[in-house]
C-alpha cells in the first residue's frame, strides 16, 4: 500500500501490485540446458546425442546458461521442498560445467559416481583388442573358455567339479595358445609374479595339450618399473613335455594399449605368439 500511495495515488482506477511471476528460465533449467547441450555437442555415442537432443526440446523456452553465468547460476540453485526432484541433476551439472571433478579428493563437493572393477575391464580390453586384430586371420580367438574342468562332473570335492576358464585361448591346427590377464603391478626389486599364478598357468596347460603338439603360455600384467619388456621364454621343469611361458607387459598410456617388444635374442621362434603380437602391432600401429 505504501508504494501504492507514493507512485499511483493519482489514477484511483488502478493498484500497485507486486507478484512472483511463474517461468521455467530459472537457474537450475539453465544449467541443464547447458547441461544438455554439452552432452549433446561432446558425446561420440549415438544414442546419448539422440536422448540429448530429445531433452533439449523441453527446455526450448529456457535459456542457455554460459560460462560466466555458471557460478551465480549454481549459487542460486535452490534445493527447496518443491523441488526435490532436481537434487540428484546438480551433481552431474556440477561435472560437466565446472572443472570439479568426480574423482574422490577432499573437499566438500559431493557427486554420484559408479565404479568399475579394474581387474574386469583391463581382462576385457585387452581381449577385445586381440580380437579385432585377429579378424580374418586364422587363428581362433575363444574369450572366457568353459570347457574343460578339474574334476568329472560330481567327482570333486563335495561334488563339485571345478571348472577351469582361461581367459583368452587361441588356436590353429595343432597349436594352442593360452593368455592370462593379471591387474596387478611389479615395482620393484622385490617384485615377483605369484606362485598361484604360475600354478594357475601350469594347469590350463596341462588340459588343453592332450589336443594339440604345441602349447604356448603367455602372462598379460600391465607395464610397470619392473616389468617394461617382454621376457622368455620361461621353461616349466616338466620333462613330459616342453612348456614354455612368457610374460608380456601391457602398456595402457601409448597408442591405447600395446603390448611391449622384447629386446631378447631369441634363438628360435615364438611360434603361434609371434603371430599374434605382430598381428596386433600392424591392426594398431596407426
Amino acid at each position: 500500500m505504501q508504494q501504492h500511495i507514493r507512485r499511483n495515488v493519482a489514477d484511483q482506477t488502478r493498484l500497485y501490485v507486486r507478484f512472483d511471476e511463474f517461468t521455467a528460465n530459472r537457474p537450475e533449467n539453465r544449467l541443464i540446458h547447458a547441461a544438455l547441450d554439452k552432452a549433446w555437442r561432446h558425446s561420440n555415442n549415438t544414442d546419448s546425442r539422440r536422448q540429448a537432443r530429445e531433452l533439449m526440446l523441453s527446455f526450448a523456452e529456457v535459456s542457455k546458461s554460459t560460462p560466466g553465468q555458471y557460478l551465480d547460476d549454481f549459487n542460486a540453485w535452490r534445493d527447496e521442498r518443491g523441488a526435490s526432484h532436481y537434487r540428484d541433476l546438480k551433481s552431474w551439472c556440477h561435472a560437466m560445467l565446472t572443472p570439479y571433478s568426480p574423482a574422490p579428493a577432499q573437499g566438500e563437493k559431493v557427486f554420484d559416481s559408479f565404479l568399475f572393477p579394474a581387474e574386469r575391464l583391463f581382462e576385457d580390453y585387452v581381449a577385445e583388442r586381440l580380437r579385432q586384430a585377429l579378424q580374418g586371420s586364422d587363428i581362433q580367438f575363444k574369450k572366457q573358455v568353459r570347457e574343460k574342468s578339474l574334476f568329472k562332473a560330481r567327482e570333486g570335492p563335495f561334488g563339485k567339479s571345478y571348472q577351469l576358464r582361461p581367459d583368452i585361448l587361441m588356436t590353429r591346427s595343432d597349436q594352442t595358445l593360452i593368455c592370462d590377464t593379471k591387474w596387478k603391478l611389479y615395482e620393484g626389486p622385490e617384485a615377483q609374479i605369484s606362485q598361484a599364478d604360475l600354478y594357475q598357468m601350469f594347469v590350463y596347460a596341462s588340459y588343453w595339450r592332450e589336443n594339440s603338439k604345441s602349447v604356448q603360455l603367455a602372462l598379460i600384467t600391465p607395464a610397470s618399473s619392473a616389468l617394461h619388456e617382454a621376457t622368455g621364454p620361461h621353461h616349466y621343469t616338466f620333462d613330459k613335455f616342453r612348456l614354455e611361458l612368457w610374460i608380456l607387459p601391457y602398456d595402457l598410456l601409448k597408442n591405447h594399449g600395446n603390448f611391449l617388444p622384447s629386446n631378447l635374442s631369441r634363438e628360435h621362434s615364438m611360434g603361434l605368439l609371434d603371430e599374434v603380437l605382430e598381428k596386433h602391432s600392424k591392426k594398431f600401429s596407426h
